[in-house]
């Protein structure tokens, strides 16, 4: 048998649980034997003695045993069943059969009825388990360690010199430090398995180790990660240098603002990855940072997004100058108006939306604008329908000249007469539509007039019904 399937049958092993009579060891490893010995049959009817064989182990073996045995002699039976039927050719269910029953009786679930052919002990899976230590003298042996006889049994104390886990006590055999030769039973009862040695842990402080799990501390200093050979020290507290997790108390080592290339325990516990690099959390004001999660008050002012170097900084008021909402107490970052690039926090903690920009809203008069939401009064003067640039105005009196009728106290903006260019707050606060334009209502007479119902007179006296200019009558 190779090493590797002979360390997997032995997996099947156990420990015993409870004490219990040598006469029902003796009984239940007989009723395996008398398994065991089935693997000359060939024909199916010594198969079907096998699978017989096996039932009546599980069967008889819940004799007078409490109802807690049920689950586990249903086990054994399918375990015996399968070692049957393969006629024990797979030497791993051959164990688990044997194990099974073994277990049965290390709680106490084989009465001492069961009937069995002799009380000799056979040897076959000791023969297993000598020559599993033969190959590897680490190998768990687990129960069959205590059933057979021939198997080594342990006889070191912690401390005393060691080759193998079985000989300990506590089954701990290693060096006692990085660079040692010698093994010893580790005082600990643990090892860690390192480059294919064994090392004890939980080594104390000034030992030479290779990895954290080897000392106490949990802490290799000078490790590098396991590549060189470190010593056993203790983790430092918030503040100072490091080069690793482990190193610090708090398990937080990282650069302590943007732009840093040395490392620290980071004060607040906690760190945050940004490009390949960690960096530490909950950042004061005024640190160098790259991402708002890095700063203690969630700003990073200045980082454009995290493209760029920014400063932690504390919600600002309004007014000041910003480059997101979040910066913002009241979350409303913006231009303060049209043309501008800078950005403050605005006056009125609103923005609005304008060609993919955010301006702030409800400006005062005599700023310039881009549409009337940006203005306090609800109007951009002169933007042309929002293609150009506008001011921020009041409502104008009649008579005013107005681009649009939200311009005007009485909100009727057109043209005064038929020949004129431009429009005013129009006196009657009126207007009528004539080919695509507005115009005045109620036209004093002698003014130019294309309809009758300019006129206040109500009559466009020689405007040929609007084919050519006439006068107000």
């Amino acid at each position: 048998m190779n090493p590797a399937r002979l360390v997997f049958t032995l997996a099947f092993a156990f420990t015993p649980r409870l004490a219990f009579a040598e006469d029902e060891i003796q009984c239940a490893l007989q009723a395996r034997r008398v398994i065991v010995e089935g693997r000359g049959f060939e024909q199916p009817n010594n198969s079907e003695t096998l699978v017989k064989v096996g039932h009546y182990i599980a069967k008889n073996a819940l004799a007078g045993c409490p109802a807690s045995c049920l689950t586990q002699e249903n086990d054994t039976f399918h375990i015996c069943d399968a070692a049957a039927k393969a006629k024990l050719l797979d030497v791993s269910t051959d164990i688990s059969c044997a194990t099974s029953i073994y277990n049965l009786a290390s709680d106490g679930c084989i009465s001492k009825t069961v009937s069995c052919l002799n009380h000799s002990l056979t040897k076959d899976i000791c023969d297993l388990v000598d020559t599993a230590f033969d190959v590897d003298c680490n190998v768990d042996l687990g129960g069959l360690q205590l059933m057979c006889k021939n198997a080594p049994q342990p006889s070191k104390h912690k401390g005393q010199s060691c080759t193998c886990n079985n000989q300990c006590f506590n089954s701990a055999c290693g060096r006692l430090e990085a660079g040692a030769d010698s093994l010893v039973c580790c005082p600990s009862g643990e090892n860690d398995l390192y480059a294919g040695f064994d090392y004890c842990t939980k080594m104390p402080n000034g030992n030479a180790c290779f990895s954290d799990a080897m000392c106490a501390s949990g802490f290799c200093e000078g490790d590098s990660g396991g590549l060189a050979q470190g010593k056993c020290s203790t983790p430092q507290p918030a503040g100072s240098k490091c080069v690793q997790n482990s190193g610090c108390s708090n398990r937080a080592c990282a650069r302590a603002e943007a732009g840093a290339e040395s490392l620290v325990c980071c004060p607040s516990g906690e760190t945050d990855s940004y490009a390949a690099f960690d960096y530490c959390t909950k950042m004061p004001d005024d640190n160098a940072c790259f991402s708002d999660a890095m700063c203690k008050s969630g700003i990073c002012a200045g980082n454009d997004g995290g493209v760029a170097k920014g400063t932690c900084a504390s919600e600002l008021p309004a007014g000041s100058k910003c480059t997101k909402n979040v910066e913002c107490t009241n979350r409303a970052c913006g231009r303060p108006e049209a043309g501008t690039e800078n950005l403050v926090c605005c006056p009125s903690g609103e923005t609005d939306s304008y060609a993919a920009f955010d301006y702030c809203t409800k400006m005062p008069n005599d700023n310039a604008c881009f549409s009337d939401a940006m203005c306090k009064s609800g109007i951009c003067s002169g933007n042309d329908g929002g293609v150009a640039k506008g001011t921020c105005s009041s409502l104008l009196p009649a008579g005013s000249e107005c681009t649009k009728n939200v311009e005007c106290t009485n909100g009727a903006c057109g043209r005064s007469e038929a020949s004129a260019g431009v429009s005013t707050c129009c006196p009657s606060g009126a207007t009528d539509l004539f080919a695509g334009f507005d115009y005045c209502t109620g036209m004093p007479s002698g003014t130019s007039c294309w309809s009758d119902a300019m006129c206040a007179g109500g009559d466009c006296k020689g405007n040929w019904d609007g084919l050519e200019r006439g006068n107000c009558n």
